[in-house]
């Protein structure tokens, strides 16, 4: 029979084995968009841009502004 200590030390350690599966997808989508942000930002530096037209055309890139 399971006691409650038992319970409780499944729910901690799944706990953690889930977190860690999120820390990780959400690390791994947070370099694909600062890689994303990086390439647009250098596509966009030859232009004689302001900083508010360059947000403006990186969200727009981004599809930020709909």
């Amino acid at each position: 029979m399971l006691t409650t200590n038992d319970l409780n030390r499944v729910e901690e350690i799944v706990n953690r084995v889930v977190n860690k599966v999120v820390d990780r997808k959400i690390s791994g989508l947070e370099n694909k968009v600062i890689r994303k942000i990086n390439i647009i930002i250098s596509h966009f530096e030859g232009e004689d841009l302001n900083i508010e037209k360059r947000v403006e055309r990186i969200e727009k890139h981004l599809n930020l502004n709909n």
